[in-house]
């Protein structure tokens, strides 16, 4: 094996491993419902998103980890208040690479 097919096999494993890691944070209902929420609406609140998806504020922190790590959300700090948006750039790569 030449070392560039082992360079292109290298990056096709972490492709996949990106696409996995985005669509099991995908996978779950709520999180679902919050990039639903983020698609609708450039940026909201951590507030507004837990009022909207009548979940606790402790259980969005936990459903925005899981979407931050994935890279699917971003995430800023205005005070003390703390905003999202959707990385939509990444979604749009990575659910594009499984259609064509």
């Amino acid at each position: 094996m030449t070392p560039r097919t082992n360079k292109n096999d290298k990056a096709a494993k972490a492709e996949r491993e990106q696409r996995a890691k985005i669509f099991a944070a995908l996978s779950d209902p709520t999180r679902l419902q919050i990039i639903e929420l983020l698609a609708t609406n450039h940026e909201m609140s951590g507030s507004e998103i837990a009022d909207q998806a009548s979940i606790s504020h402790s259980l969005l922190c936990h459903h925005w980890k899981i979407l931050a790590e994935a890279g699917v959300i971003t995430k800023r700090k205005e005070g003390q208040t703390t905003y999202s948006s959707l990385n939509r750039e990444l979604l749009s790569k990575y659910i594009k690479s499984l259609l064509y």
